[in-house]
């Protein structure tokens, strides 16, 4: 009796289909595993240059908050922060975006933000979960254009 070796066509087809459908239910998974640790890394951050602003506001000699010139960016993973401040300093606008370094391929940006008058973190457009990138309101009078516009109210 002649002995066979390796393995038929049918045998290594069976194998990669079953490598296929795996790797069709793990992608999605892996995903929203990456995107959360990079909601986890920035939600901390925004804590933390909203504190600072603060922090900078309360040394302050004229209790104002500090000028946009005088907060760096800053990067917490993907996303790159931007300071804005209204024209008498007295309200601020943190955001954090992933528009350099984008979670999703689709076109849209994941951005976060804090305001001064709700030390909440606002999930103002994600681009993952949602068809057209909108997610949370920021608070009235405040808002963000991609590209790095910023308006603060008076």
């Amino acid at each position: 009796m002649k002995s066979r070796s390796g393995f038929s066509l049918t045998e290594l087809m069976v194998v990669v289909a079953i490598i296929a459908i795996l790797a069709a239910i793990s992608l999605p998974m892996y995903r929203n595993y990456v995107q959360r640790s990079n909601w986890g890394e920035v939600q901390p951050c925004l804590s933390d240059m909203a504190l600072r602003v603060e922090n900078q506001r309360g040394n302050s000699s004229d209790g104002r908050y500090p000028l946009e010139a005088d907060i760096a960016q800053t990067t917490c993973g993907n996303y790159t922060t931007m300071y804005f401040v209204n024209g008498d300093r007295s309200r601020f606008l943190i955001v954090a975006s992933d528009e350099n370094d984008p979670i999703a391929n689709n076109g849209l940006n994941d951005i976060w933000a804090v305001t001064d008058s709700s030390m909440s973190i606002f999930h103002i457009s994600n681009s993952v979960q949602s068809t057209d990138g909108s997610w949370e309101d920021l608070p009235t009078g405040y808002s963000y254009a991609v590209g790095g516009s910023g308006t603060v109210p008076d």
